[in-house]
């Protein structure tokens, strides 16, 4: 089976906790890290030694920088992940799939959604 390492980017810790539980029943996705800023996610992914997501799930929302500071820094690092946007605000995915997201999500999650997204991501 192909493994598809992904990241989670939530500033909430019970947002981070249920992601990450949804998350845990698809046997091909496997954890690399959850973050509660976009600050070190980024160093995360921008540093050499640490294994790539294939997929990240980012919050929009955050304090000091938001997911499109992450997204926009995303640009320079010239990743190969597809990045599912999860956030309370209906309002950003005009902006958000500028960025050529995978996926739009509102909270509150529901597993459903969330697997459609997934599934047409990977």
């Amino acid at each position: 089976m192909i493994q598809y390492p992904f990241i989670i980017v939530e500033d909430v810790a019970l947002q981070r906790e249920y992601l990450s539980e949804l998350l845990s029943s698809r046997l091909e996705l496997s954890p690399l890290g959850a973050f509660d800023n976009a600050e070190e996610a980024y160093e995360f992914l921008a540093s050499p030694e640490e294994r790539k997501p294939a997929l990240i799930f980012l919050d929009i929302e955050m304090p000091e920088a938001s997911g499109f500071n992450l997204l926009e820094s995303l640009r320079n690092l010239r990743l190969q992940c597809k990045v599912i946007i999860t956030t309370a605000f209906a309002e950003y995915a005009v902006k958000g799939y500028e960025y050529g997201l995978s996926g739009y999500l509102l909270k509150p999650i529901e597993p459903q959604q969330l697997n459609k997204a997934v599934d047409r991501a990977i």
